[in-house]
């Protein structure tokens, strides 16, 4: 199973929210990112309850000035969706991607 790291976090928020805020803290960054690895790792979490591991810690650390939920959105969905086929995790249709204020791809 692949995570998210840093970099692709960092990217994603960015790109979301570019003009509005940026990086608080890299130290709660890098401590949201790694129970999410570890459950994996030491209790042989499934992918599903490391994305809610990863869900929970990047909301709670605020991480970012602003966007911390908008990025783990969507960190999440491409997260999942390289772990998954297309049949368990929609693709986002435009709307969608609209709605979340995320950036259309």
């Amino acid at each position: 199973m692949t995570f998210p790291d840093k970099l692709d976090v960092l990217t994603v928020h960015a790109t979301l929210v570019a003009e509005t805020g940026g990086l608080r803290d890299e130290a709660l960054l890098e401590s949201a990112l790694a129970p999410a690895e570890n459950r994996h790792r030491y209790e042989a979490a499934d992918v599903v309850t490391c994305a809610a591991t990863d869900a929970y810690h990047l909301t709670q650390t605020h991480a970012f000035t602003d966007g911390n939920k908008r990025a783990l959105i969507f960190c999440k969905i491409s997260h999942l969706s390289s772990c998954w086929s297309a049949t368990f995790v929609p693709s986002l249709t435009r709307d969608h991607q609209r709605e979340l204020g995320l950036p259309l791809i």
